[in-house]
């Protein structure tokens, strides 16, 4: 489903990063959490699910592009950003490779 719902040369890991990116927008929102209790699936998606998702999905583009533009226009930006994102995935490259060697193990 995921392949096919958007177009483009778009990385699998960009897709699954963006709609757990929704998906958890979507989960702080208090009346879809009252709603979703309240109501079956079908219920809950004739409520208010779509226009909220509809305002989440500009808000994150919204938000998306003023955060690149902050990054790619301050050096200092810049530099904060390239720390925080060399730590998360330094860390999560060396767990990842610790696990490979793990389950090499005999």
């Amino acid at each position: 489903k995921l392949n096919d719902l958007f177009d483009g040369d778009l990385p699998d890991v960009d897709k699954v990063a963006y709609i757990n990116h929704i998906a958890g927008k979507l989960m702080e929102q208090e009346i879809l959490v009252k709603q979703a209790a309240e109501n079956s699936k079908s219920q809950f998606g004739l409520g208010d699910f779509k226009g909220i998702l509809m305002d989440t999905v500009i808000a994150g583009l919204d938000n998306y592009k003023s955060m690149a533009a902050q990054v790619l226009g301050n050096d200092r930006k810049k530099q904060e950003f390239a720390d925080m994102v060399l730590d998360v995935v330094y860390e999560g490259l060396k767990t990842r490779s610790s696990q490979a060697i793990n389950t090499i193990q005999p």
